[in-house]
């Protein structure tokens, strides 16, 4: 029996969770135990449903709030404790490898570094120097280094090391266009015929909603008969509502709040924007291809998310106003239609990447 436990920083429902709970919820063989352990208790999980079906749980250790130090050791101690085999720690920041070493000097026998970000551009000259330190450093406790995409590995561990992508895999099925699911759920949301401009993510300074309100702005000047859907909750939600009603926009913009399945709000919606500052690849616009959407995404999010021909990019630094135009470009004359089998056959289906994920555990030796 090999033990493994899930590290993440905290369970908010963006894109790292999404990728831990349903690849592993997928893993059901009885030589595995998969375990999870969050630095911060979880607070609306979405995932509690499939969690207490699967048996297992999310793990905080009590009495461990505070600073960085004493988390690192509560984590040591709950490994130990345990007895856990393999530490599989989901990174979004070089400084994340303190969580392995830990975890390596208290017994655990493997350790294993994932990337799940392309960047932090919010990080200030310090951090930076913390980032550049900590890269060599995570050699010292790991010898197995994975990555949701290159960009996001180049990144994480260093220009020219090495590790194995582990795409972001999606139930490409479950997300395929469905024009009954569309009127449904347009009808509920009380959208008619307009134009559904999208966005799906948690609302947090790196997604870069306030500009894509900014965006929006400018696209509801050129055509009134427009709405920005956004699905995600998160701590900058307060800040949207009030560009939003800066703008007076208030009318033309629903928050679907956290949603557990996005798929039907990607068929109501006509096409997908994320202008994220940095992403590793973004499972979020995969989805949407995957629902028959032009996704108009950042030069922040690497170009590996363009699965399909349904993608494409902006430069963050040009205007509000040249989204605009290159957004409504994208959606004059577009015929939908499902892409279920073009996202899977780019190996993004998410049977495949559990069983890859699967694989990389049993090659652990005792």
């Amino acid at each position: 029996m090999i033990k493994v436990i899930e590290k993440l920083k905290a369970v908010n429902n963006g894109g790292i969770e999404a990728f831990v709970f349903k690849n592993t919820f997928l893993i059901k063989n009885n030589d595995l135990e998969i375990c999870y352990y969050s630095d911060k208790k979880p607070a609306d999980n979405c995932y509690d449903k499939r969690l207490s079906e699967s048996g297992r749980r999310i793990d905080v250790s009590e009495g461990c709030e505070g600073s960085r130090i004493k988390k690192l050791f509560c984590f040591a101690a709950y490994c130990r404790k345990k007895n856990v085999g393999i530490a599989h720690i989901h990174m979004s920041s070089p400084i994340d490898f303190l969580s392995g070493a830990a975890a390596k000097l208290y017994g655990v026998k493997r350790v294993i570094f994932h990337s799940h970000s392309g960047g932090r551009p919010e990080a200030n000259a310090l951090k930076k120097m913390i980032f550049a330190v900590s890269r060599p450093l995570m050699r010292l406790f790991s010898s197995d280094f994975l990555s949701c995409s290159n960009a996001a590995g180049r990144y994480m561990f260093g220009r020219n090391s090495r590790f194995t992508v582990v795409k972001n895999g999606i139930d490409t099925a479950h997300f395929g266009f469905d024009a009954s699911l569309r009127k449904e759920t347009r009808d509920k949301l009380g959208i008619g015929d307009k134009m559904v401009i999208g966005h799906v993510a948690r609302l947090c300074e790196i997604k870069n909603q306030l500009f894509l309100v900014d965006v929006f702005d400018c696209i509801h000047k050129m055509n009134p008969d427009t709405v920005l859907l956004i699905a995600g909750e998160g701590d900058y939600r307060k800040k949207i509502e009030k560009r939003i009603s800066e703008l007076g926009l208030d009318g033309a913009v629903i928050f679907a709040g956290s949603v557990e399945d996005p798929a039907p709000y990607y068929c109501a919606m006509d096409i997908f924007v994320l202008p994220s500052l940095s992403e590793g690849i973004s499972i979020v616009a995969i989805e949407a291809q995957t629902s028959g959407l032009p996704a108009v995404c950042s030069d922040g999010v690497p170009r590996e998310a363009a699965v399909t021909e349904l993608c494409s990019f902006m430069p963050l630094n040009a205007s509000a106003e040249k989204w605009a135009e290159h957004i409504l470009e994208k959606t004059a004359a577009f015929e939908r239609r499902s892409y279920a089998e073009e996202v899977k056959s780019a190996g993004y289906d998410i049977a495949d990447t559990a069983r890859q994920l699967e694989e990389i555990y049993f090659s652990f030796e005792n």
